[in-house]
């Protein structure tokens, strides 16, 4: 299992909320654009993507822009897009095999 990305903020680590298809389809499909963005603009995907991803009323850009040291955005969003995908092919392996022979 993927690590849950956290961050601090108001001196209380912050999780994500139980994360949706939606944002599953927002990050591909930021994933595909975010090549042909400039540097700021790429920046910005990547609050809006953390944004996305926690789900939390009182996350924001702006609360991203003053909490999080320049250092930080790409690996949390990083970090927030591979939980993401790992969420959505968790249970897989729990999933019947429907090529198993039966015994």
């Amino acid at each position: 299992m993927v690590e849950t990305p956290k961050f601090m903020y108001r001196d209380r680590e912050v999780t994500p909320a139980p994360v949706k298809m939606r944002v599953w389809r927002e990050l591909l499909k930021d994933s595909e654009n975010e090549k042909s963005l400039d540097m700021e603009a790429r920046m910005d995907a990547y609050l809006r993507g953390i944004v996305k991803v926690f789900g939390r009323d009182e996350i924001t850009v702006e609360v991203l822009e003053d909490s999080l040291a320049v250092e930080d955005v790409i690996p949390l969003y990083s970090q927030c897009v591979q939980y993401v995908f790992g969420l959505a092919f968790a249970k897989l392996d729990k999933l019947p095999n429907a090529d198993a022979p039966e015994a």
